[in-house]
C-alpha cells in the first residue's frame, strides 16, 4: 500500500527549482482517478483489475471490490467473450449497453485503449454514461416518426377521401337510377349512367394509384424479376393516360429495337404510368394542337442500358423545383390532387431494379425524364413478358377463386363469368372439400392471408395431396406482407396479383396458364 504524502515533505522543495520530490513517485495514482466524473476500468483476461468510483456508481455497485475480482468483464458488457468485446471495442469508440447490479442496462460510450502497466498488457476503458441522452434521442426519433406518420396519414386520407367521395356518390346515383332506367321511368338516359360508371371507375383508379405509390415507397415487398419487353408496358401506360392527354396534346411513340430488361413488370409499369401521368399534368389544357408527349426508346450499347425517354412540352421546372421532385411528400399539384409520393416511388423502384432516372427541365420548355435500365444479358431465355395476346383456348378457362371476402368473390365472379367458368370458395376447408371431388381447374387464385388457415397452409396441404394443382396457384396479396410471407412467395416462384388488380391482367394470366395446361395435356 502506498504511504500517504505529508505536506511537510512537499514544503521542502524550493519554489521554482524545477525539482520533483521523490515522494510524488509513491503516490497511488489510481486514487486520483476516483475524483474523475467519467468511469474508468483497467481490464485483463476478462477481469476488472481496477475500477474508479464513478464507474462503481454508474453500475450501481456498493464498492470497487464488488466488481474487481468478482464479476467478469464479459458479463457486465454483455459480450460472448472478453476477446470478442476487446476486439470490437478497440476498432473505434462505440456505444454499448452495460449491465448494472440491479440487472438494468445502462447506455455508455466506451473508448478502449491497450496499455502496458507494470510490464503487463491491459485494456483501459474510458466509460461515459449517455443513458439520458440516448433516451432523449430515442424519444425525439419516435416523435419525429409519429409526426411523419401523422402527416402521411392526414395527407393520404385527404387524397383518398376526394376520389372516394365521388365514387360513393356515383354508385349511389347508379343504385337509384338504374332500376328506374330499366323500367323506362327515369328522366335521365343511358349517357348519364355510363358517365357515372366512368367517373366511379376513374376515382377507384386514383385510389389504387395512391396505394401503389405507398406500396412502392415503403418497399415492403420485392417482387420476383423476369425478362420484360418495355414496349408492352409503355403501351399499357400510354393507354392509361390517353383520355386526359386528348385535352392537352398528342402522343408520339418512337420505339427503336431494344433489349429486354430484367425487372418486376408491375413495378416497372407503375414507373412509366407515374411519369406519363406527370407529363400530361404538366401540359395546360386548351392548346392540344401545339403540345405533345413523346415516348422514345433506344439502346445505349456503350453504357449497356435500355433508355426510356418521356418528354413533354409542358411548363417545365425551375432548378429549385427540379432539385426536390424526388423528395417524399413534395408536390406542386393543388391540395387534394397529389401526395408527393409518385416520383419518390419511381426512384425507389428504378434503383431497386439496378437502374437510374435522369431529369432535364427548364421553365417554359418542358421536361424530359430518362429512365435507364440494365439490358438483360443474352442468355437464351424466352420467357419475355410481351404482347399479352394469348391464343383463344379451345374451351373457356376454368378457375377456382379462394378468398374470405364474400363481396370480392361475388364481384370477381360477375366480372369474369362471361369469359371463364368461375368457381368460388370462402375458406381453406371449403376449398379442400371441393378439390376432393373436382380437380379440373386451369388456375387457382388464392388469397395469401385468410383467418384460421392461410393461403400458405392451404397451398402446402394441396401440394401434398394434389401436387399437380399446386403448380396452378396464383396468389392474391395486398402487398402488406410479413417477411415470412415474402420469403415464401419468393421461394415458391408462383405468380402473384396485388389487390386491387386489373381484370385484364388477371384474364391474360389465367388464359396463359390455361394454354400451358392444354399444351401439357397434348
Amino acid at each position: 500500500m502506498s504511504r500517504p504524502i505529508e505536506d511537510k515533505e512537499l514544503s521542502t522543495v524550493p519554489p521554482g527549482s524545477g525539482m520533483v520530490p521523490a515522494a510524488i513517485g509513491e503516490v497511488d495514482r489510481l486514487r486520483v482517478l476516483d475524483h474523475l466524473s467519467g468511469g474508468i476500468a483497467v481490464c485483463h483476461a476478462d477481469a476488472f483489475l481496477y475500477v474508479n468510483a464513478a464507474l462503481v456508481k454508474m453500475l450501481g455497485h456498493e464498492s470497487q471490490e464488488a466488481l474487481t475480482g468478482v464479476h467478469r468483464v464479459s458479463e457486465i458488457v454483455g459480450a460472448p467473450s472478453f476477446e470478442a468485446w476487446a476486439e470490437a471495442s478497440s476498432r473505434e469508440a462505440s456505444q454499448q449497453s452495460w449491465r448494472r447490479a440491479d440487472g438494468v442496462c445502462v447506455r455508455v460510450d466506451v473508448t478502449l485503449t491497450p496499455m502496458t502497466i507494470g510490464g503487463q498488457s491491459v485494456r483501459v476503458a474510458l466509460v461515459r454514461d449517455v443513458t439520458a441522452a440516448w433516451h432523449a434521442q430515442a424519444q425525439r426519433q419516435q416523435t419525429e416518426r409519429l409526426a411523419t406518420v401523422g402527416s402521411l396519414a392526414a395527407g393520404v386520407a385527404h387524397q383518398l377521401n376526394n376520389p372516394l367521395a365521388y365514387v360513393v356518390a356515383n354508385l349511389d346515383f347508379l343504385t337509384e337510377a338504374l332500376p328506374a332506367f330499366l323500367l323506362e321511368t327515369t328522366s335521365g338516359g343511358l349517357d348519364d349512367l355510363l358517365d357515372a360508371m366512368a367517373d366511379a371507375r376513374e376515382g377507384a383508379e386514383r385510389v389504387a394509384r395512391i396505394v401503389r405509390d405507398l406500396h412502392a415507397f415503403s418497399r415492403v415487398e420485392d417482387e420476383p424479376r423476369e425478362l420484360v419487353d418495355v414496349h408492352t408496358l409503355l403501351d399499357s401506360a400510354c393507354a392509361s393516360v390517353d383520355g386526359e392527354l386528348k385535352e392537352r396534346g398528342k402522343l408520339i411513340k418512337v420505339y427503336e429495337q431494344v433489349s429486354p430488361v430484367e425487372a418486376s413488370p408491375s413495378r416497372l409499369a407503375q414507373v412509366f404510368s407515374n411519369i406519363l401521368f406527370n407529363a400530361v399534368q404538366a401540359i395546360p389544357e386548351g392548346a392540344a394542337s401545339r403540345n405533345e408527349v413523346t415516348v422514345h426508346t433506344y439502346n445505349d450499347d456503350q453504357e449497356g442500358v435500355v433508355v426510356i425517354e418521356i418528354r413533354d412540352t409542358g411548363v417545365g421546372m425551375s432548378p429549385a423545383v427540379k432539385a426536390r421532385i424526388f423528395d417524399p411528400f413534395y408536390t406542386l399539384k393543388p391540395s387534394g390532387e397529389g401526395t408527393g409520393l409518385g416520383l419518390t416511388a419511381c426512384l425507389a423502384i428504378v434503383h431497386g431494379q439496378g437502374g437510374r432516372i435522369l431529369v432535364d427541365s427548364d421553365e417554359g420548355r418542358g421536361s424530359t425524364f430518362r429512365v435507364q435500365l440494365p439490358a438483360a444479358a443474352a442468355t437464351g431465355r424466352r420467357n419475355v413478358v410481351s404482347g399479352f395476346a394469348p391464343k383463344p383456348a379451345a374451351r373457356p378457362p376454368r378457375i377456382l377463386i379462394v378468398d374470405d371476402e364474400a363481396t370480392l368473390l361475388a364481384s370477381l365472379k360477375r366480372a369474369l363469368s362471361r369469359d371463364m367458368d368461375v368457381v368460388l370458395a370462402e375458406s381453406a376447408a371449403e376449398t379442400l372439400e371441393l378439390l376432393e371431388k373436382d380437380q379440373r381447374f386451369d388456375a387457382i387464385l388464392c388469397d395469401i392471408m385468410m383467418p384460421d388457415v392461410t393461403g400458405i397452409d392451404l397451398f402446402e396441404q394441396i401440394a401434398k395431396t394434389h401436387p399437380e394443382l399446386a403448380e396452378r396457384f396464383v396468389f392474391m396479396t395486398t402487398g402488406a406482407a410479413s417477411p415470412g410471407v415474402r420469403q415464401f412467395l419468393d421461394g415458391v416462384g408462383l405468380p402473384r396479383l396485388h389487390k386491387p388488380f386489373d381484370l385484364g391482367e388477371l384474364q391474360r394470366l389465367v388464359q396463359l396458364r390455361a394454354e400451358a395446361e392444354a399444351g401439357g395435356a397434348r
